[in-house]
């Protein structure tokens, strides 16, 4: 970057000079309080490696800003024997949305961004296509995924050369496509929407996101930080990847914003200890008090959908695990073999992060977090894990004709719940997707009705099914731990026309981007599969992808819409003919008959 453009960020950014500070090995004071706690975290990483074969990780706890445990376990580069520590760099994936809404807020106090103003303000050329959208996209809207702009567009996404232009790709992508969902209708997360922020805070401040990126990296001391792979100022440092303990090939993200930064936990704890301290990060300022409460404060409260499921700008505002600390915020991240969890307790002045370079470590490193924290509280408050416990509900007698209305399919996301009444209760079949092509027929879940309205197991009321009609939608939620979520929303299987029946079968990718580095990579982690199949099961037109099954409706012989609520749902699978050979479309993905 000139020197010019630099200082021009400089003060564009309030920020005095770049910090170039870095916890080393010997700045975590562990503190006897403490000592406990790291032995028994230490025995459970190494049971949890072990089990589900993650090659390295490194783990960082954080007590009133100061880091008490900083350390990593096997290897950053296992074909060297390079151990991981505090300083090994990895990708934090999703993790790094929540510094592209620390840039937009930025941006927002300077006046130069308005959460409410449409995204068209900065981005003229956005659009989607028929039938558009009724209200505005908001770059609020954009922050907390309730947009409405399809979310997963991977075709181009992981590659092996960056693609500064992608987000442009997505521009023209999505204006041939539709929304899926009316703003604010539903929680449905969207990658899209956050890359293309990118744009939004280069036309607001003037600058390139790598510069911008690069000076609010260095503001906070994450020297060791950046969302960019080529010229990376820790590139000897970035650990490896790996599958099932055999290394696979390292990315070029090009969403940046949304997922794509490489970082070390020395760097992260800076980053969550100027979260727990209002903005500041080593006497400078990053963002004012008053942006943090913005950030940390639920934006939708007014989603009806939406239940208990709390969502900040970029943050994640509930977890029913440590809903019993109080206040608190989270991210996770995972990219194509890393996977990350960061967290923290508002209330508490407890922040934990976990890192792994494994595809297999996403339940490993959210375990990891939730479990020190869980320890560390009762360390420095004394509290032990806390949960409702449902006020017992006698059984209920129920019409056995409202019982009988119960019953169907419920899609959720790319799966589907089966629903039969039986006398006197419901029998359960979560996930029934996954028994498409399986000769075993499950035991399904008995449900009864209770007195309290809810339906749950004849042996126990701890989690409970609530089915109700909810801003126009038959659905059933799960309530768990005092907390409600949407489960799934209920779908009657329409008729499919001769013109869809006779596409059932094997369909080939046709438009891959030529860079896409889903063919060099184990076919489990292929985030833009081959293949996909058009099928009928339980009377359903479903499209199989690497992503999930999707039902399909028909609403013409070369349109359907993709029924459910939540991501990826909502949108458009269409035909096109070309030279008199079909091809069908859905989320930037084109496919061939076979």
């Amino acid at each position: 970057m000139e020197r010019r453009e630099f200082l021009k960020l400089l003060v564009l950014l309030g920020v005095a000079a770049p910090l170039a500070g870095c916890l080393g090995s010997g700045d975590g004071d562990h503190g006897a309080e403490y000592s406990e706690l790291i032995s028994t975290m230490r025995a459970e990483i190494a049971k949890q490696m072990s089990d589900n074969q993650v090659t390295g990780l490194s783990v960082c706890l954080v007590d009133d800003r100061r880091v008490v445990w900083a350390e990593g376990f096997g290897f950053a580069d296992a074909g060297r024997g390079i151990k991981a520590d505090e300083n090994s760099v990895f990708e934090i994936g999703s993790c790094s949305k929540t510094f592209t809404g620390f840039m937009v807020m930025q941006l927002v106090e300077k006046g130069l961004v308005g959460l409410d103003d449409p995204v068209t303000m900065y981005i003229p050329s956005f659009s989607l296509g028929s039938p558009g959208i009724s209200a505005p996209i908001t770059i609020r809207s954009m922050l907390t995924h309730h947009s409405g702009i399809p979310g997963d567009l991977f075709n181009g996404a992981f590659t092996t050369i960056f693609d500064p232009l992608f987000n442009d790709d997505l521009l023209d992508v999505i204006k041939n496509d539709s929304a899926s969902w009316p703003v604010d209708t539903v929680w449905a997360y969207s990658n899209t929407a956050i890359s293309l922020l990118q744009k939004v805070i280069e036309a607001a401040s003037g600058m390139t996101f790598m510069a911008y990126s690069k000076v609010f990296l260095q503001s906070i001391g994450m020297s060791s930080s950046s969302f960019y792979l080529n010229g990376h100022p820790a590139e000897t440092r970035i650990s490896k990847n790996y599958y099932l303990g055999t290394e696979v090939r390292t990315p070029q993200i090009n969403i940046p914003a949304s997922g794509s930064i490489r970082a070390s936990i020395a760097d992260m704890s800076k980053y969550l200890r100027m979260v727990m301290a209002g903005g500041e990060a080593d006497g400078v300022k990053i963002v004012a008090p008053q942006t943090i409460a913005t950030m940390l404060t639920r934006q939708n409260a007014n989603v009806a959908l939406d239940f208990d499921t709390s969502i900040g700008i970029t943050w994640f505002l509930s977890d029913a695990d440590l809903a019993y600390a109080g206040p608190l915020c989270w991210h996770n991240g995972g990219t194509l073999s890393s996977n990350s969890h960061m967290e923290i307790l508002l209330e508490g002045g407890l922040a934990a992060i976990c890192i792994s370079n494994s595809a297999t470590g996403a339940g490993t490193v959210a375990s990891i977090v939730k479990n020190t924290l869980k320890l560390a509280l009762k360390v420095k408050k004394g509290k032990d894990p806390s949960y409702p416990v449902p006020l017992p509900s006698a059984p209920a007698i129920k019409p056995q004709g409202e019982i009988d209305a119960l019953a169907g399919i419920y899609l959720d996301g790319g799966k589907w719940h089966k629903v039969t009444s039986v006398f006197g209760g419901l029998d359960i079949i979560m996930d029934a997707q996954s028994y498409i092509s399986s000769p075993d027929i499950p035991t399904p879940i008995r449900m009864i009705p209770r007195v309290n309205g809810y339906f749950s197991k004849t042996d126990s009321q701890e989690n409970q099914l609530e089915f109700k009609t909810l801003s126009g939608r038959s659905i059933f939620a799960l309530h768990n731990r005092g907390a409600g979520m949407l489960l799934g929303e209920r779908y009657s299987p329409q008729s499919v026309s001769a013109a869809w029946t006779a596409r059932l079968g094997e369909w080939e990718l046709s438009n891959r981007s030529p860079i896409d580095i889903s063919p060099l990579m184990p076919k489990e982690l292929a985030l833009v599969g081959s293949q996909a199949k058009l099928l009928m099961s339980d009377s359903m037109l479903v499209l199989s992808i690497n992503l999930g099954y999707f039902v399909l409706e028909p609403l013409s012989d070369t349109l359907c819409k993709v029924r459910g609520l939540g991501r990826n749902n909502g949108n458009s699978v269409w035909i096109v003919t070309v030279n008199g050979s079909e091809r069908m479309h859905f989320l930037d993905l084109e496919y061939a008959k076979s």
